[in-house]
């Protein structure tokens, strides 16, 4: 690409250069017949002869430096055999560190594969072998917040219930999973961002809603499910938004985004609130 660019930057310039020289060139065939006491005849058949040699020349020129042009065929896409997700959409995708595509939402099927809600693909898109092995879900649900964890297994939410309402899972490369939200979390009703620690690899982060101004951030074991109790970050309020995001920065602590309200940095160990950001 980078190359293909030079070399356009270089015949632009050198029909420029061209261009300059073609106008210099006409400058002085004007001055040719203002020397010239010849008839207006004579001076006119001279300079229109002297201007078909230039204009051929400028073209043949034009034709040596013109980079060629490549035509790409047209293709028509069918949007109405169904392929691919059927029955509803995909609200969230992750790839693992292996290349495995995982995709989840509220879809019914993968090309008729079964699966309702959730699917797992190849770094082809083709089926990825043993994430898919995972019993059907009882009934189509609304799934969302995908994320890949280092060791191959992700992480994901299940809002409506189709294997456990308002729940946080983590299934394995062999289809295997396992509920990790449960009585040491309380309770929640909506799951916003989930995360794993950056260097730590058995812990991760759920931020959720509570209730009607009420939000936390949940810090919890992969291996156990059980939340950390030394982490505590929580808002309430009348003014308290949904969370936009949760992320972790450079130095290794939370940046925590909500709605109406300016970034904070949080330590990832105790949900302190280490910063506020204008």
């Amino acid at each position: 690409m980078q190359k293909q660019q030079q070399c356009r930057g270089d015949a632009m310039l050198q029909l420029a250069n061209l261009s300059t020289r073609k106008s210099c060139l006409f400058h002085r065939l004007l001055g040719f017949m203002k020397r010239e006491h010849l008839s207006s005849g004579w001076q006119w058949l001279k300079f229109m002869s002297l201007m078909a040699l230039m204009i051929c020349s400028s073209t043949q020129a034009a034709a040596s430096i013109t980079p060629p042009m490549t035509l790409v065929p047209s293709v028509n896409v069918n949007e109405t055999d169904q392929a691919g997700y059927r029955g509803g959409s995909v609200s969230s995708m992750a790839i693992s560190p292996t290349g495995v595509i995982g995709s989840i939402g509220n879809f019914t099927s993968y090309r008729g594969l079964g699966k309702p809600g959730m699917f797992f693909h190849a770094p082809d898109f083709s089926p990825a072998a043993g994430y898919n092995d995972y019993a059907d879900n009882a009934a189509l649900d609304s799934m969302s917040n995908l994320a890949a964890l280092r060791d191959g297994s992700f992480l994901f939410s299940d809002y409506t219930g189709g294997i456990g309402i308002n729940s946080i899972w983590r299934i394995t490369p062999d289809g295997t999973r396992s509920k990790m939200n449960n009585a040491t979390w309380g309770n929640f009703t909506n799951v916003f961002k989930i995360l794993q620690h950056p260097s730590d690899d058995n812990a991760a982060y759920a931020a959720v809603f509570v209730a009607a101004g009420t939000y936390k951030v949940i810090k919890f074991d992969l291996d156990t499910g059980n939340a950390d109790t030394n982490f505590i970050f929580k808002r309430t309020g009348s003014g308290v938004a949904n969370y936009k995001d949760v992320i972790f920065n450079a130095a290794g602590n939370l940046l925590v985004a909500q709605q109406g309200f300016r970034p904070r940095e949080v330590n990832p160990a105790t949900g302190a609130v280490l910063a506020t950001y204008t």
